[in-house]
């Protein structure tokens, strides 16, 4: 009986023991770090390399010693240990010490092939406050890992989030597991109802490791990656790695999904998709599906319209159709996000003013009021140095637009049928026949030549010919040899000159910006807020600063891309304006005209300038820029974006090469012919003129 009842004791004090659990507390001890730094030296040791530099930060309630020895037994190129003292609350004097201390490691960072960093603290508002200086003092790149190890509760790292989130970063909760056993008294086995229970409780440590995922909520719970106590060390207990790769290495649960589905969710009528560009889309994932906002601006290839959502902020919601919406997609189904599109308020792509503010869509890139900007943005200096880029999605160069005037008749026309060679070279034949009938009476026994000068004149012209009895030889070879000569030349000109008078010719005049400058009366315009206008107004030489000096002259506007359509209409068009943007921003503008009328109303330059190249942009160090730049290259590699950019409105190529010529069947009239009779009547003024000379030189007395 009694071996009945001991038994049944023991069975009800192990389930006590299984129901009262084992509880973990947030250690409070100053010795916490010690009992659990081997779990940072586990961490360390598996990452850690010959090339990597180890850098400690503490607040100085930590012995750095302690830090200094563990990091020195550690594998690694070099080790820095840092130690701020802080006094409770972050204040001016110890904020200003923490920044100064932060400049030390980002120097060290810069100059280092790989960098980890263990930030040991215990204090919430230093965690804070490192935390806030390390993203904006730029000491945090993706390459740069970090592991914070702390005793604090997940509830008070809050003001974390943002870093652990965002940056290569792996979290060390130290814990200390209390376990409570009972054991019964002496006098338990004599009497049941006299129970005495001896409680025992038993402190181990325990660290959990945590990585937060990109694009979470503030109040929500990192993965745990790991785990570590002093009995079995360092275990994984998940399907990520230790300094997971959240941004662009991670499958949605280790799985990828169908090649079939990615492809029917595109738009398959754009182009042929094949089985290795649908295994490069499926590479590389977010584990979840965060929801992104993305900036876009309006261009000629694009459509935006407004519709009903109670989801969205104030019940409409943007939708936006074109080439870069397109772009925007494929990125969603590669790296599997969402997204909801904004617009800036300025309605451009955005410049850096004076002050230092950005405007347009880099402004809400740079102010994190986006996640990133399709663009594509033209890349120059103000832009590299404010945001991150992708490699280059497109390059082209500026072009001019101008309004195809009315088909002219040129009154110069008599001169086009001879070229300006054939002019040199007729000049040069007809001086060199007069040298060569000096050089050979020379050679001819000292008998002067009998041909006048004027006969080679005579003969061009198809006048009379001066005869002389006294005729050589050599003379005449050399006379019938420039008759031959200018007998097929005048037929060859009297033919083409006939057929060039019933031509008429549309007058292009603005090829380059000097046109433009050299026209007193032509008005430019460019695109506000554009990495066009940025560069006039920061010129300080050359043909671009004259360009710049029109605006004192009232002779250059900027206007956003959706006022481009309007202003080609009633400014370009009746030609006292012209137009200058990306060429294929600019073709496309005009297959967009010619939809509408059917007619090339609209000359672009052949001529180029200020070659760019444009990109995808993201916030500063936003390792996001990693995953997009893979999908930019995807793009370009395949073709892709540019057989989207080249074909996203009908048209595109019909008015690249309109007609400059057109025959004209009507008969010949006095516009056709001025310029000669100008000529004609120049001949006949300074034949007068040379009549007077000769009389009045002949009036003069004889000396």
């Amino acid at each position: 009986m009694h071996l009945i009842i001991e038994t049944l004791l023991c069975l009800l004090l192990s389930a006590e023991l299984v129901w009262m659990n084992t509880n973990i507390y947030p250690s409070g001890n100053k010795d916490w770090f010690h009992r659990t730094a081997g779990a940072l030296e586990a961490v360390l040791s598996q990452t850690s390399n010959n090339d990597m530099t180890l850098v400690a930060l503490t607040d100085g309630r930590i012995p750095h010693r302690s830090i200094e020895r563990m990091l020195q037994a550690l594998v690694s190129r070099g080790v820095c240990v840092f130690q701020a003292e802080m006094d409770g609350e972050i204040t001016n004097a110890t904020h200003a010490r923490l920044s100064h201390t932060i400049e030390k490691a980002r120097q060290i960072r810069v100059r280092s092939l790989s960098v980890t960093m263990a930030v040991v603290s215990q204090n919430p508002a230093f965690l804070a406050a490192f935390a806030e200086l390390s993203l904006t003092g730029r000491l945090q790149m993706w390459s740069t890992r970090v592991i914070i190890h702390t005793s604090l509760p997940l509830r008070v790292l809050t003001g974390m989030h943002k870093l652990l989130s965002t940056r290569n970063c792996m979290l060390l909760l130290a814990n200390e597991l209390y376990v409570y056993t009972k054991k019964l008294t002496t006098h338990f086995l004599c009497t049941v109802l006299d129970q005495k229970f001896l409680i025992h409780r038993k402190k181990k440590s325990h660290v959990n490791i945590y990585a937060q995922l990109p694009y979470t909520a503030e109040d929500s719970l990192p993965l745990t990656v790991a785990a570590w106590n002093p009995l079995k060390g360092l275990t994984l207990v998940s399907y990520l790695s230790l300094f997971p790769e959240k941004y662009h290495r991670l499958v949605n649960n280790g799985t990828l999904l169908s090649s079939y589905y990615l492809v029917t969710e595109m738009d398959r009528d754009s182009i042929e998709w094949s089985l290795p560009l649908c295994e490069a889309l499926l590479s590389f994932r977010f584990p979840t599906a965060p929801h992104l906002t993305v900036t876009v601006e309006l261009l000629p290839h694009h459509t935006f319209s407004w519709t009903e959502d109670v989801a969205a902020p104030g019940g409409r919601r943007l939708v936006f159709t074109g080439t870069m919406d397109k772009t925007v997609r494929y990125f969603s189904k590669a790296m599997n996000f969402t997204y909801t599109y904004a617009r800036s308020p300025e309605k451009t792509f955005g410049t850096r003013l004076p002050d230092g503010y950005w405007t347009g869509m880099m402004g809400m890139v740079v102010r994190e009021e986006a996640d990133f900007g399709t663009g594509p943005f033209i890349l120059n200096k103000a832009r590299y140095d404010a945001a991150d880029v992708t490699s280059t999605i497109w390059m082209d160069n500026m072009r001019i637009v101008s309004g195809m005037g009315s088909p002219e008749v040129d009154p110069w026309g008599f001169l086009f049928p001879l070229r300006p060679m054939v002019w040199m070279a007729l000049i040069t034949t007809f001086f060199g026949i007069m040298a060569v009938t000096e050089l050979l009476s020379l050679f001819n026994l000292n008998v002067h030549a009998t041909t006048n000068a004027f006969s080679v004149v005579r003969i061009l012209l198809q006048q009379d010919e001066y005869t002389c009895n006294k005729r050589w030889v050599w003379e005449r070879l050399v006379l019938g040899l420039w008759m031959l000569t200018t007998l097929v030349l005048t037929k060859s000109y009297a033919g083409n000159l006939m057929s060039l008078l019933a031509v008429k010719y549309v007058p292009q005049p603005f090829q380059t910006l000097r046109d433009v400058l050299d026209n007193n009366e032509i008005i430019s315009i460019w695109q506000r807020y554009s990495s066009n206008e940025q560069f006039i107004r920061e010129v300080q030489s050359g043909i671009y600063y004259e360009v710049a000096m029109l605006e004192k002259e009232d002779r250059l506007k900027f206007r956003t891309q959706g006022e481009f359509p309007e202003s080609l209409r009633t400014l370009v068009r009746p030609g006292h304006h012209i137009l200058v943007d990306a060429g294929v921003t600019v073709r496309n503008l005009i297959a967009q005209q010619f939809s509408l009328t059917g007619r090339c109303d609209y000359f672009r330059s052949k001529q180029g300038f200020l070659p760019f190249s444009a990109v995808v942009a993201t916030q500063r160090n936003n390792p996001l820029v990693i995953s997009l730049d893979k999908r930019v290259h995807e793009l370009m590699e395949s073709g892709i974006f540019r057989y989207w950019f080249r074909t996203a409105i009908p048209n595109s190529s019909t008015c690249d090469n309109p007609p400059r010529r057109f025959l004209e069947t009507t008969p010949l009239a006095a516009t056709n012919l001025w310029g000669m009779f100008v000529v004609l009547a120049g001949g006949l003024a300074m034949g007068i003129i040379s009549l007077c000379v000769e009389l009045f030189a002949g009036a003069l007395p004889q000396h």
